[in-house]
């Protein structure tokens, strides 16, 4: 079994220097947006972890973390479809995965 990509995701948008600020304002807060994502899980509140992932998947996009995005919209679906916030531990744990690899550091 491979071990998972550990590889840093870079934002699409850090060669932009008027952008540089705002991703690193943006990776230095994904912290918090995770720890209000894990919450929501804990108190099986699937209304928070909608509105947490809904706003996390267009910061990510906004931000030049298209992938990160996805992986929200992802969640929000499920979600939005799920009886259980535990239902959808598996996209929260993606989701948390990508968002530990973002870096604000400019690409190679």
């Amino acid at each position: 079994m491979s071990s998972p990509d550990q590889s840093p995701i870079f934002s699409s948008l850090s060669g932009e220097t008027d952008m540089i600020e705002l991703v690193e304002e943006f990776v230095g807060n994904l912290p918090v947006r995770l720890a209000a994502i894990e919450q929501a899980v804990q108190a099986d509140n699937l209304a928070e972890l909608t509105r947490h992932a809904h706003q996390l998947k267009g910061a990510g996009g906004g931000h030049g973390f298209d992938v990160i995005s996805l992986a929200a919209a992802e969640l929000e679906s499920a979600a939005k479809a799920a009886r259980t916030a535990e239902e959808v531990r598996t996209q929260v744990d993606q989701l948390v995965v990508l968002c530990h690899r973002a870096t604000a550091t400019p690409s190679p």
